[in-house]
């Protein structure tokens, strides 16, 4: 469930399109005071490091103030602007996302816009934000089942049983607004969220080793099971015959690899039942040196 709204360029004989490039991302963003980068294969945000050409590249728009799930912001090959809002969203979300199509359709010199097989006008902007506001409010009562994983703004997140159950006794407002600090909450954990690689380990690409890479005293959201993140081939898991980790530190000045150990293995090693939780499918782990130096 999302929200879609198209921003298309008006066209005329000899008419050029705005060029919607990296300024204009950067302006739309500080105007809405937001910040922006790319989802990774595990749909988690990164860094963007292309050029100035943003056509084609899937952006998200995000709030660090309170972190909730953001809005993707695309550029067609021919300057159109597509923006996506998932459901259910927070409030700020919500505003933030009509602010930026504000902007955007007043850089564009445009008077309305497509939301899903609607024209809306620019002017009746506050009433849509509202009423979409009011429906997502409901959402948070209603939707939500064990083990959903939402894409936040930062982290993708399984939805925790305990915290819907929470929710039961809430109103609709007392809801949405804990909801808002749920996802903020999680997102606001400094950590590094492991995502397995994929190697070819036979010539008939049959035997596939999926490593994950954990770094000595960083604090990592690791998978209670492996799993492929929803960005990856998942027809690929059934191929998958080892799944290991890799733990990485700095000897000698220099990051190398100081061990490899089968990813069941580790997680038995720790001691499941006294690690941290993130979320419905993942601990937050932290491999200590010493913790290294007993493995030899």
């Amino acid at each position: 469930m999302s929200v879609v709204v198209n921003l298309k360029q008006k066209k005329g004989f000899l008419k050029k399109p705005v060029k919607i490039e990296m300024p204009f991302l950067q302006s739309a963003v500080f105007d809405a005071d937001m910040y922006f980068g790319v989802p990774n294969e595990a749909y988690v945000i990164d860094q963007y490091e292309g050029g100035t050409d943003i056509r084609e590249t899937l952006f998200v728009l995000y709030r660090k103030d309170v972190y909730g799930r953001g809005m993707s912001f695309l550029v067609d090959k021919d300057y159109n602007i597509e923006l996506v809002l998932n459901n259910p969203a927070t409030q700020r979300d919500i505003e933030s996302f009509y602010k930026v199509i504000s902007f955007c359709c007043k850089q564009l010199k445009l008077d309305s816009f497509e939301q899903e097989d609607e024209i809306i006008k620019v002017s009746d902007i506050e009433s849509k934000k509202n009423e979409i506001i009011g429906f997502n409010k409901s959402l948070v009562k209603t939707m939500f089942k064990p083990d959903l994983t939402l894409f936040g703004a930062i982290y993708p997140i399984a939805i925790e049983a305990e915290f819907i159950e929470s929710l039961e006794n809430m109103t609709e407002d007392e809801a949405y607004s804990a909801y808002e600090k749920y996802l903020d909450e999680k997102q606001k954990k400094d950590c590094y969220f492991a995502k397995p690689s994929l190697f070819n380990t036979a010539q008939d690409g049959e035997y596939i080793v999926a490593r994950y890479v954990l770094t000595e005293d960083v604090p990592s959201i690791f998978p209670m099971k492996p799993y492929l993140p929803f960005g990856y081939r998942q027809d690929l898991k059934e191929k998958v015959q080892e799944w290991n980790v890799i733990i990485a530190g700095e000897r000698e000045g220099k990051m190398q690899a100081l061990a490899q150990i089968p990813f069941d293995e580790l997680l038995n090693m720790l001691d499941r039942e006294k690690l941290g939780k993130f979320d419905a499918r993942h601990y937050i782990i932290t491999i200590e040196k010493d913790f290294v130096n007993n493995l030899k």
